[in-house]
C-alpha cells in the first residue's frame, strides 16, 4: 500500500513542513494459529492464513526537524489510530490501530546535537506495528423495515471483515436467529442455504454462522451485536448472556471480501446494519 500518513494518535501529519516522502507497507504472513486476530477472527484450521501483524514505514525529509521530529519522539511506544491517504480510487483513506516503535535518524553526527538550530533538512524513518487490516475512516450502513434477511456488500475489499454491528429496534417476541452465509457461484455437491429471490444469488451452508439471541424485546429498544468489540448489549447493557452461538464457532462471523453478506433472521425485524470494508 503506497500513500501518506495524514494522522497519527491524534496529531496532523499533514503539514508541509513534514516533508513526507511516499510510504510503503510491511507486513508478516505467517499464520496466526489459535490466536484472536483482526477482530476476533479465528484460524483455527489452517484453512484461511491471515497475517498475525505487519508493519508500516515512512520516510521523512524534514524542513522543521525541531518541532516534527520531537512530535514523533513523544509518541514513541504509544498506540493510536494511524490513517493513509493512499493512491487507491475506491478507498482513499484507510486507517489501522498502530504502534509506533522505532524512530531511525539518518543524519550526520553533529545533526542530531543541532535538531534545535532548525537546520535545512533532517531526514528519518518512522516504523509502526500494526494490527492485521486497515479499514475504512467511515461507516456503510444498511438498512432493512420488517425484513427477514439483509444483504451486505463489501465489494473491493481485500480482506475479510469483523468490523460490523448489527442493530435491532423491532420487538422480538421469542428468541431471534440469525443466519449469516455468503453467496457463492454453486458447486456440485455443496449443499446451498437458499436463493435469494430478487437476485438469484445462492448462499451456501458450508459458510453460513449464526447467532442466536434467547430473549424478547419491546420495539424501540436497541439491541446492538457488535463483531468487533465481540460484545452485545441492550439499550447500551451489557446482553451477551442471553447469546447462544454453535460449539464449532469462535465468533460473531465475518463478512467476506469478494462476495455479498446475507443476514437471514428467524422472524420479520427492523433495524441497521453498520460496517467498513477490510484491505490487506
Amino acid at each position: 500500500m503506497l500513500g501518506y500518513i495524514t494522522h497519527f494518535a491524534g496529531n496532523n501529519m499533514q503539514a508541509s513542513t513534514f516533508g513526507q516522502t511516499m510510504t510503503n507497507q510491511q507486513r508478516s504472513v505467517s499464520p496466526a494459529r489459535a490466536r484472536i486476530v483482526g477482530g476476533a477472527s479465528y484460524d483455527m484450521d489452517g484453512l484461511q492464513t491471515l497475517p498475525s501483524e505487519q508493519t508500516f514505514v515512512a520516510r521523512f525529509r524534514d524542513k522543521s526537524p525541531a518541532n516534527n521530529w520531537w512530535a514523533l519522539t513523544n509518541t514513541l511506544g504509544r498506540s493510536g489510530w494511524l490513517a493513509i491517504q493512499t493512491t487507491d480510487t475506491v478507498s482513499t483513506s484507510v486507517y489501522n490501530w498502530a504502534k509506533l516503535i522505532s524512530l531511525d535518524a539518518e543524519t550526520t553526527p553533529d545533526g542530531m546535537a543541532n535538531l534545535s538550530a532548525l537546520r535545512p533538512y533532517h531526514a528519518y524513518t518512522a516504523t509502526w506495528l500494526c494490527s492485521p487490516y486497515w479499514y475504512d475512516t467511515s461507516d456503510t450502513t444498511t438498512t432493512f423495515t420488517a425484513a427477514n434477511f439483509a444483504t451486505v456488500s463489501v465489494g473491493n475489499s481485500t480482506a475479510a471483515s469483523n468490523w460490523w454491528t448489527l442493530y435491532i429496534t423491532s420487538a422480538i417476541t421469542t428468541s431471534l436467529t440469525i443466519t449469516i452465509s455468503h453467496n457463492s457461484l454453486y458447486t456440485y455437491g455443496t449443499m446451498p442455504y437458499n436463493t435469494d429471490p430478487l437476485t438469484g444469488a445462492i448462499y451456501l451452508a458450508s459458510t453460513s454462522q449464526s447467532i442466536t439471541y434467547n430473549g424478547v424485546k419491546a420495539a424501540g429498544s436497541v439491541l446492538a451485536i457488535d463483531a468487533r468489540n465481540n460484545t452485545v448489549t441492550l439499550n447500551g447493557v451489557d446482553a451477551y448472556s442471553n447469546i447462544v452461538l454453535p460449539n464449532t464457532q469462535a465468533n460473531f462471523g465475518t463478512l467476506y471480501y469478494g462476495s455479498v453478506t446475507r443476514f437471514t433472521f428467524s422472524q420479520s425485524v427492523t433495524g441497521s446494519i453498520v460496517y467498513r470494508r477490510a484491505y490487506v
